[in-house]
């Protein structure tokens, strides 16, 4: 969508920008422990609902979380993994189903690689990308009965850009956007104890296409 493509422009503009910055060594140590709060909003064809793509409307943003590791290999680069749990909730209407009170989780956890640049003595930009294993969950509550637990795990992929101000020493707090995707053409079914498997056609599939816009805090040790 063109969407996702200014969002990944944007990525790489600002990635350019500080290949071009001015490098400072740090003093600090290489390792980063984060942890960040925020929101994340679906983009383009994303479809969250088990029930099909004419339900896709109904999910539109949640809240996000992330934990992540890294350690700085040298002035520029950086390996590490990455943790997010993305959850929702909303009502709507289903055919022959009737009024639906849904919950999805999404988990997802990734290795990363990517960069680490002071940019000023206290502003910091981190760049990062990675690919990983992304687990979807949804439960379901209509006529006063649960619904089919659907679930289904599969690749995903994202990118990351963050800028973080150093209040003192070892600590930084600051913002930070993620662009996450992936898809899978089936899901796995528990009806009360009855499990099985559905496979989804092209436009059912589950898909999921994420902008995350988070404020971070940051140890470095």
């Amino acid at each position: 969508s063109i969407m996702m493509k200014r969002f990944i422009l944007l990525f790489v503009l600002l990635s350019a920008v500080s290949f071009a910055s001015f490098a400072q060594s740090s003093s600090e140590g290489k390792f980063t422990l984060s942890a960040e709060f925020g929101a994340g909003h679906l983009l383009g064809n994303s479809n969250l609902s088990p029930y099909g793509v004419s339900y896709r409307d109904a999910y539109d943003k949640a809240f996000s979380s992330n934990v992540e590791v890294f350690w700085l290999l040298d002035e520029l680069w950086q390996v590490g993994l990455k943790y997010n749990f993305f959850t929702a909730s909303e009502n709507y209407e289903v055919d022959g189903v009737g009024m639906l009170a849904e919950n999805v989780n999404l988990n997802y956890i990734a290795p990363q690689v990517g960069l680490r640049r002071m940019i000023t003595p206290r502003l910091c930009m981190e760049y990062t990308i990675g690919a990983g294993y992304m687990h979807y969950r949804a439960e379901g509550f209509a006529d006063d009965k649960e619904q089919p637990t659907y679930s289904t795990g599969f690749l995903g992929a994202n990118m990351d850009l963050g800028f973080s101000y150093r209040l003192y020493k070892g600590f930084y707090m600051g913002a930070g956007a993620s662009l996450i995707g992936g898809n899978s053409s089936s899901l796995d079914v528990d009806d009360d104890g009855v499990e099985g498997t559905v496979d989804l056609s092209k436009w059912n599939k589950i898909r999921v296409l994420r902008a995350d816009f988070h404020l971070s805090f940051n140890a470095v040790f």
